[in-house]
């Protein structure tokens, strides 16, 4: 099959660890979050030293703030071994990108992170086995290869200029440093051109006004719009500002229904027929600061079990209702301080 979903992180990793225990040329992994404390069930750093110990060339690229826990003794070893590590740091700009590259043969993309609290996360994750789409993901690997200072010319080689525009199955980017945001470009174009039905599924829901206007319009034009989001999140914080918006939204006529356990992923189905996922979130980090990273695809049988997962994930969760959910004196403050935030940015 040309793509597969995992809809949880420990799925995720279970296909992952087997992708790269068959590579013979190449891994490259890029994670938010990245600590090696899933072990021994899933032992990436045993699989990544062992390959590079092989003459597979493993490159690993973590963002240093959200894996600023993990161990320099560990990154010693890898290093030992043959694996490049390379730390991603920037003042507010983080890599948010999830990608593993095996070979030109397989990519994954999406919202898993490698960190053993996050095991029983709902999630999703993508396998791609389109040769096509897989050297683009490897592509924009190594544009943030390159922004971390790595130098060696074989992997550079992988990087080239020219944009692969006419696949009908689009790797999207958002690349703030270069002004660059297909992501943000598809939001605007797919949320306008929606004839029935917006499904989106995310974990963190505090967009700017822009985003907020592309829904509106879309209610305007009668398109059902539908959100799943975690009742509760890993960030205690985040749920009273998820909660704020959501109450602001209510009144557009937007479904909002509350996920029991956590949820991780992010995904946007149009119409039931085309679909994106990927790693940003629908925050200001997202939708500006970070480099980001998905894929639209418009597949038929892709589309069906998106669309399957959607439905099981809303049976499990709670409709909420806008007539006990107006807006009270905190919730304005929050949007206010958020909206401010995102101004000054």
């Amino acid at each position: 099959m040309n793509y597969n979903f995992y809809k949880t992180s420990e799925k995720a990793w279970k296909a992952m660890i087997n992708a790269i225990s068959q590579a013979k040329e190449r891994v490259f992994l890029e994670l938010y979050i990245f600590l090696p404390d899933t072990a021994p069930k899933y032992d990436f750093i045993g699989i990544l030293k062992k390959k590079a110990e092989k003459g597979v060339k493993v490159v690993i690229i973590a963002d240093k703030f959200g894996s600023y826990y993990f161990p320099s003794a560990i990154i010693k070893e890898l290093r030992d071994s043959g694996v490049e590590f390379l730390f991603a740091s920037s003042w507010l700009r983080r890599t948010h990108r999830k990608i593993l590259v095996v070979d030109d043969n397989i990519a994954f993309l999406g919202g898993v992170n490698i960190k053993k609290e996050t095991s029983k996360w709902n999630d999703l994750q993508i396998r791609i086995k389109v040769k096509t789409l897989v050297k683009s993901i490897a592509r924009y690997f190594v544009y943030g290869y390159k922004m971390c200072g790595g130098k060696d010319e074989q992997v550079l080689f992988l990087y080239k200029k020219s944009f692969l525009t006419k696949l009908k199955n689009k790797i999207l980017v958002h690349h703030p440093q270069e002004s660059l945001s297909s992501i943000n470009a598809y939001y605007r174009d797919k949320f306008l051109k929606a004839k029935e039905k917006i499904s989106i599924v995310t974990p963190y829901f505090t967009p700017p006004r822009w985003f907020i206007a592309l829904l509106d319009k879309a209610r305007l034009n009668g398109v059902e719009v539908e959100i799943i989001i975690p009742k509760r999140t890993d960030i205690k914080i985040v749920d009273y500002a998820n909660r704020a918006f959501i109450k602001k939204l209510l009144g557009v006529g937007i479904k909002f229904y509350y996920f029991p356990e956590m949820n991780h992923a992010k995904m946007i189905i149009i119409d039931n027929q085309e679909i994106f996922v990927g790693s940003p979130n629908l925050d200001i980090f997202s939708l500006k600061l970070n480099l980001e990273i998905g894929v639209f695809i418009d597949n038929k049988a892709l589309a069906v079990e998106a669309v399957k997962i959607v439905k099981d994930w809303k049976e499990g969760s709670e409709l909420v209702d806008p007539k006990k959910n107006g807006l009270y004196f905190w919730d304005n403050v929050i949007i206010r301080i958020i909206s401010w935030f995102y101004s000054i940015l």
